[in-house]
């Protein structure tokens, strides 16, 4: 009886009429396995996925019995969804009629994988900027040795549409699948994000519509103008669909440094059209945070008051 992948489901049973057995030995290079021993039939029959045997308790030694006649590879591999999974070691072996087939498996000490090509369209509407200041980030939230490394689109190498100016194609012709945080800098937004073993060609992402916010800070003990170190912005709404992200701002920035400009003049920045909350990197203030939830351009004068 032989089960396919099991994430597919799905058993067949057959009369074994001309097989043999595998006698493996697994060699170490590190102190690691990988969670599942897979067998995959290299002779593919047609509707068949190639997964014949897996089992997640093995030793370094042990015989397979039962394998049809043919080509076979059997390797070592975490069960990371989705497919695709990283390896540490892999080998091929061919099973004929009523023998004991020898073949050694040797495992590297970190896993490997097999990359894919990753591409889709990002939407930026008009008002946030030069397209070429943005960078699509892509951090690895499940790394596994040095494999699991993160992956970035600089706005240079984006593809504008001509049917739809806020549309842009962009691509990586390499990526470990696994699961992956998106962040668009030079904000901090991201999104959850997952790669399968297939690749994938038309992946969407997208930044909300902005709205520009003016703001004006006065000492609220003098009434003059003042000029905290810095500010963050966040988004409240909207949440995250994914629990992941439960909890978390769906957009902010990074530190926006301020510097002195002249009296009355606005600290002017691009954020989304959504409720914010405003935080100051200063510590000569008592109060540290705001909140507004009026839709579109702001123009705000906030009272700081010394600590």
């Amino acid at each position: 009886r032989f089960s396919p992948d099991p994430h597919l489901g799905g058993v067949r049973t057959i009369k074994l009429e001309q097989g043999g057995a595998l006698d493996l030995e697994i060699r170490k290079q590190g102190i690691r396995q990988g969670a599942a021993l897979r067998i995959r039939d290299l002779d593919l029959e047609p509707g068949m996925h190639p997964l014949v045997f897996e089992v997640k308790d093995y030793a370094d030694q042990m015989r397979i019995a039962g394998l049809p006649i043919g080509h076979y590879a059997v390797s070592s591999e975490e069960p990371i969804r989705p497919a695709n999974m990283p390896v540490f070691g892999r080998a091929e072996f061919r099973i004929v009629n009523g023998e004991g087939t020898r073949c050694e498996l040797v495992l590297a000490a970190e896993p490997t994988f097999t990359a894919v090509s990753v591409a889709g369209y990002v939407r930026i509407p008009g008002g946030w900027g030069p397209v070429k200041d943005w960078t699509v980030r892509f951090e690895r939230l499940d790394p596994y040795g040095s494999w699991g490394r993160d992956y970035s689109v600089p706005g240079t190498e984006f593809e504008p549409l001509e049917a739809q100016p806020d549309l842009y194609r962009w691509g990586v012709d390499s990526m470990a699948p696994g699961a992956y945080c998106v962040r668009y800098e030079p904000t901090s937004y991201v999104e959850y994000l997952e790669v399968h073993g297939a690749g994938a060609d038309s992946i969407q992402l997208a930044l909300p519509k902005p709205r520009t916010v003016r703001l004006r800070f006065v000492d609220g003990r003098t009434g003059e103008s003042c000029t905290p170190q810095g500010l963050f912005w966040s988004a409240l709404e909207p949440p995250m669909d994914d629990p992941k992200w439960a909890g978390s701002a769906a957009l902010q920035s990074t530190r926006i440094p301020l510097h002195p400009i002249e009296d009355g003049v606005p600290f002017e920045f691009r954020a989304p059209d959504a409720p914010l909350r405003i935080q100051i990197e200063d510590g000569r203030w008592a109060v540290q945070e705001w909140s507004f939830s009026n839709p579109g351009d702001q123009d705000q004068t906030i009272e700081l008051t010394p600590r």
